[in-house]
């Protein structure tokens, strides 16, 4: 194999056959491997007459295959193992992915080849499957973004595959037909075993001592030679000055902006990534800020709704526009222009360098392996060539008026579009256009300007004289570290609700250069959990803090999310304290004259540029308080934005005392994971009631348990309950067979407690929790010893516990009368 390097890192790749790649990249210190390939034929590619059937083969590989059963294949066994595992197909392109334990890669790899050479393509698969695609369709047909990207398609002039989407429902995917089998498994054949394929390894200890085991099991993929060519879709064309009008569920409007480019293409995805961070920022003089004052649009998403070789779609969507369009499209051509001059300087090249780094030096071993597959490698130019090219071809579409208008909103549209995704949209007349206008558009504020200046006017600060926690796990990443800060308050949750407006102004600059936040409240305590690249965190927590010194004033919380199951789940924290929120909430909250807390987990060579005031104001966190239960019963949410039953069941870990929880969280997390594969089984490949269902282990501040999330076009809510308690009675009837595996699986879990292969959520969570309850540094000793005496009689008594009704959380959309 060929090595090659790059300034932190030495990258193996080869040719295992005629059009077959591979590359190799080491996972540090890291204890998970991962895999992505990309097989060059998707959506594309498949047979005209049966609109969906890329998509349909990626669900249908994961039923199970010639050597796997459906519940030993690959998405039940990494499920199991608390692994991730998922697949996507794309217009060019059909990806799978994974990641688990190092130990159990090659298991999960020998999955992997046989349900990509060897899918059981069964009769019955085909229809059950159908249902759940029709399922997903139906979600697509209710998401705004979904839709809003659909749009151009009604606009193209001349023939190109955008105008057709892609998903499958039950209408196009016609298994009836006498020649849909044979056209399948002659799908199945050219796009997975002779189209052009490239797979990418991150993997721990070195590649020779992988190579042999790894080499073997790719074997079955790699046999045959793979294609070369490719085809060349057409030109996207659209009329100059064209204008949409757009019908889409909910209550905010909408102004999209698509722009097609046909040339340079691969630089589109750096591109966008690059321009929504500068449109996002809302500090100093940038765009957002200007067009916020101007009263133009609350928010602005930019995203590549379409690529493929060197074709490509911009799309910049304004949310909340007001009427003055052509305004807000002639501020935003004037900047374009100043910012890809901005693009170009020096400083940009540097800052957008070192922000990269910062995220590859946190990211997951999947996440750079995505990277990889995708040709970017992450230690390059700050800007590309290709980004650079990129940017040139959207400009000229701008000048050329080469894009389409979509205005969207919930108002009735006469007109009907429906190749796949049926859309209720019709053309109207464009906007007078401005042959004059003079816009005070301010110069871009170069994001650098804040975290430097930030950085240069900081001294350090002798920490051992403050009362921060500290805690240098020797587990932790190196160069990473977190930081939780916390607040004592009265009723936590009405702060934590209006926190997220408040940060929107600093988030954007954070998440670019690594930084993530999250809020964690307690009984006693609204906290933030700051966590990124240890030389970075003390600038980020400085900026954070900064942001909270004015009192904060009631703000909506914000719900986002593509999907209503998703953004019913960011309620359940505040649900579970449905007894606190009770109480009426003040008319502001002064965070900086609050008693505060903090901890600092990881290397604190850097803790010290916090700034001192801060520091000084820290008090030493006081003892646990008993925490209260959670709330109970049916809470109904009304304002979902669909009308498809959604149902978040939470289940309380069954323990009060510290020792019973560390007895039982580690079992908690097993049972987590065979759950979901025994609802997803039960409620959708048996009873076809519903496509979207999870299971996690949950813990936020005081609140311990599993939460199941269920969503359904075919039942109520009040049936979907009725189904899981079933679904429940029958694991726990079965329980014995069940028995050997969740024992050896909660050893497994054991064993990584003792090594601290906990992953930096994990491990963070954990010692976070040992300080609120007064044992850092003793925490873990007891965890191992706790988890270490769990028994099959234990597993019992679990089993039935959680089946205690009486004590569930039931968080629906629905009335339980419905």
């Amino acid at each position: 194999m060929q090595q090659t390097y790059s300034e932190h890192h030495s990258l193996w790749q080869t040719m295992l056959a005629e059009g077959c790649e591979l590359q190799v990249l080491p996972a540090g210190d890291s204890a998970q491997a991962a895999l992505a390939l990309s097989f060059a034929a998707g959506s594309h590619a498949e047979p005209a007459d049966y609109l969906g059937m890329a998509h349909f083969l990626e669900h249908l590989v994961f039923r199970g295959s010639r050597n796997f059963a459906l519940d030993d294949g690959l998405m039940a066994f990494i499920q199991r193992k608390g692994g991730h595992v998922n697949a996507q197909t794309q217009a060019e392109h059909t990806l799978f992915h994974f990641q688990v334990e190092a130990p159990l890669f090659l298991e999960a790899l020998a999955r992997l080849v046989d349900m990509l050479v060897a899918p059981r393509l069964e009769p019955a698969m085909l229809s059950s499957e159908r249902e759940v695609i029709h399922e997903e369709f139906k979600l697509y047909c209710q998401a705004p973004q979904i839709l809003l990207d659909a749009a151009l398609a009604p606009c193209l002039v001349a023939r190109h595959p955008l105008q057709r989407f892609y998903a499958g429902n039950r209408d196009t995917l016609r298994i009836e037909d006498a020649a849909f089998a044979p056209a399948l498994a002659a799908f199945h054949q050219a796009a997975y075993l002779r189209s052009r394929l490239k797979i990418v390894l991150l993997l721990p200890q070195a590649w020779p001592s992988w190579q042999a085991q790894v080499l073997s099991a790719l074997q079955p993929l790699t046999v045959l030679p793979r294609e070369q060519t490719v085809s060349r879709a057409p030109a996207i064309q659209v009329p100059s000055g064209s204008v949409v009008k757009l019908r889409v569920p909910g209550n905010q409007t909408y102004l999209v902006v698509h722009i097609p480019i046909n040339q340079h293409g691969q630089g589109l995805a750096e591109l966008v990534e690059k321009m929504q961070h500068a449109l996002a920022l809302r500090i100093g003089q940038t765009f957002l800020a200007y067009a916020e004052q101007q009263g133009w649009c609350s928010a602005i998403n930019v995203r590549a709704a379409y690529q493929a070789e060197a074709q490509g779609v911009l799309t910049v969507q304004f949310s909340n526009p007001t009427t003055a369009h052509t305004l807000l499209l002639e501020a935003f051509r004037q900047w374009l222009g100043q910012w890809q001059t901005q693009l170009r300087s020096a400083e940009q090249q540097a800052y957008e360098q070192q922000a990269q780094a910062n995220r590859w030096l946190v990211a997951e071993p999947l996440r750079k392996a995505q990277q990889l597959l995708a040709s970017r490698w992450p230690i390059s130019d700050g800007v590309s060539v290709e980004c650079l090219a990129a940017m040139e071809a959207v400009l000229a579409a701008v000048a050329e008026q080469a894009f389409v208008q979509v205005m969207a909103g919930a108002d009735e549209v006469a007109g009907r579009y429906d190749q796949g995704l049926p859309l209720q949209i019709e053309a109207v007349a464009p906007p007078q256009h401005l042959s004059t206008v003079t816009l005070r558009v301010p110069q871009f504020s170069f994001a650098s300007d804040f975290a430097h200046g930030q950085s240069s006017a900081m001294q350090s600060v002798a920490i051992e004289h403050s009362h921060l926690s500290h805690c240098p796990s020797v587990s932790f990443p190196k160069g990473i570290a977190v930081c939780y800060w916390g607040w004592s308050l009265a009723n936590p949750q009405h702060a934590a609700q209006w926190l997220p407006a408040r940060l929107a102004a600093v988030s954007e600059l954070l998440s670019y250069n690594a930084v993530d936040w999250q809020v964690e409240c307690t009984q006693s305590h609204l906290f933030i959990r700051i966590s990124g690249p240890a030389e970075y965190l003390p600038i980020a927590v400085n900026q954070l803090l900064s942001a909270l010194e004015e009192p904060l004033t009631d703000a909506p919380l914000p719900v986002s999310g593509h999907f209503a199951l998703r953004r019913l789940l960011q309620r359940l924290p505040r649900a579970l304290a449905g007894v606190a929120l009770a109480a009426p909430a003040p008319a502001q909250i002064s965070l900086a004259a609050q008693p505060q807390v903090a901890l600092w987990l990881g290397a604190a060579d850097h803790a010290g540029l916090l700034e001192a005031c801060y520091l000084q104001g820290l008090q030493s966190l006081s003892g646990v308080s008993p925490p209260l239960a959670a709330a109970s019963g049916w809470q109904h949410v009304d304002d979902s934005g669909t009308e498809d039953a959604l149902l978040i069941v939470h289940i309380p870990l069954p323990a009060r005392a510290i020792v019973e929880k560390d007895r039982l969280r580690l079992l908690n997390r097993v049972f987590a994971q065979h759950l979901q594969t025994a609802l997803q089984r039960y409620l959708r490949e048996q009873r076809g009631l519903c496509y979207a269902v999870f299971v996690l282990p949950y813990a936020q501040g005081e609140h311990e348990g599993l939460s199941c999330a269920v969503q359904s076009s075919k039942v109520s809510a009040a049936q979907l309950l009725i189904e899981i308690k079933q679904c429940l009675a029958d694991y726990h009837a079965a329980l014995d067979q069940h028995l050997p595996t969740l024992l050896a699986e909660l050893g497994l879990q054991v064993q990584q407690l003792v090594q601290g292969a906990l992953g930096l959520e994990r491990l963070s969570q954990m010692l976070f929790r040992h300080w609120r309850e007064q044992r850092l540094g003793l925490g873990l000793a007891a965890e191992i010893q706790a988890a270490q005496l769990v028994t099959a009689e234990d597993i019992q008594s679990y089993a039935q516990a959680i089946q205690n009704q009486q004590h569930w959380l039931l968080l629906s959309n629905q009335p339980l009368a419905g």
